[in-house]
């Protein structure tokens, strides 16, 4: 999709080429990891589990390591034909993302980011015609997707649906030792921060789901509300609330852990997570609070926050009650 913005020019033909050492320069999602790479570049910004089905075994990424992997994402998405359709526009065209929340995929928004699209991101767990529907209603026609994924492109495709499909890139890509000159856009934004960044949707329990569209400077805004906490997000990354927290996380410069994607919600992988993790917030759905109260190790690990947030659905008020008698500060959020 194209979505308007003013005509007021500002774009950059490579914006990441460019210095972003002030606050007020800060215009897009990419001017924000790019000004974290160069004013606190030692800094630890996303944290995820370094083996596949590990939940405690946390690598740091700092803040100079996730824009080299931006950057090295970014040029590889170029290089495999991901490019935008206009040299120069007031509009940024939508590119769709479908996997687990996972590190890949927060280095594949980013680097959607920096290549100038706005991003939609897919829930898992949508029907075909919900998918296409979304894809609909903001004219995308780009996709990258996790190759868990490829039966779901090819049933949108043969809806029909003319999608044309990337492959996710993981860390043997974009973690690779950095080759050639920094990742140069294929295209000016004029007025970047009035473009559309992200797109997420609402859930879709009443008919369709909805797209929500947000412009940069909205989610820059955003953003900048949050708690300065260190957080612990086990919510997916395609909802709201997981995404703006992580990125809440960035511009505070405190670290933010992601729950592994390949793990269920059990008791005791959270309760060996929330360990490793030390978070001061913690955020999820009400069935994490419910597994996690079935022990004391779980109880402890809750009242070790200082805040811990629900959301996705209301919390039963049996719960609840139980958990705030135990001295856990327990807050409702999104859609609860």
């Amino acid at each position: 999709m194209l979505v308007s913005a003013t005509s007021t020019p500002s774009g950059l033909d490579a914006p990441n080429a460019s210095k972003v050492s002030k606050p007020d320069q800060i215009n897009s999602i990419n001017d924000l990891i790019l000004h974290k790479a160069e004013t606190i570049p030692n800094t630890p910004l996303i944290a995820y589990p370094a083996s596949d089905h590990g939940s405690s075994d946390l690598a740091d990424y700092t803040a100079k390591e996730l824009d080299a992997f931006v950057d090295e994402a970014a040029k590889e998405y170029t290089r495999l034909g991901l490019l935008p359709k206009e040299r120069r526009s007031t509009q940024s065209e939508v590119v769709a993302l479908l996997g687990p929340s996972n590190l890949d995929y927060v280095i594949t928004f980013l680097a959607l980011s920096r290549m100038g699209f706005a991003v939609l991101f897919l829930s898992t767990r949508l029907p075909t015609e919900a998918y296409v529907s979304l894809l609909q209603k903001t004219s995308c026609t780009k996709i990258v997707a996790s190759p868990r994924f490829a039966s779901t492109i090819t049933a949108i495709q043969s809806h029909p649906y003319a999608l044309a499909p990337f492959q996710q890139q993981d860390r043997t890509v974009y973690a690779r030792r950095p080759a050639g000159p920094r990742f140069v856009r294929h295209t000016e934004l004029v007025s970047e921060e009035n473009c559309i960044s992200f797109i997420v949707h609402s859930s879709g329990s009443t008919g369709l789901p909805k797209p929500i569209f947000q412009t940069h400077r909205a989610c820059l805004s955003n953003y900048a509300l949050g708690s300065g906490m260190r957080a612990f997000v086990t919510l997916p990354l395609f909802h709201n609330h997981g995404l703006a927290t992580t990125f809440r996380g960035i511009v505070s410069g405190k670290r933010t852990v992601l729950y592994n994607a390949n793990l269920p919600l059990t008791n005791g992988h959270l309760v060996e997570a929330m360990r490793a993790a030390e978070p001061e917030s913690f955020h999820c759905v009400p069935y994490a609070l419910k597994v996690l109260a079935e022990t004391e190790e779980g109880i402890e690990a809750l009242q070790r926050c200082k805040l811990v947030l629900f959301g996705g659905s209301s919390c039963p008020d049996e719960l609840g009650d139980a958990l705030v008698a135990r001295g856990v500060y327990l807050v409702g959020h999104y859609g609860a």
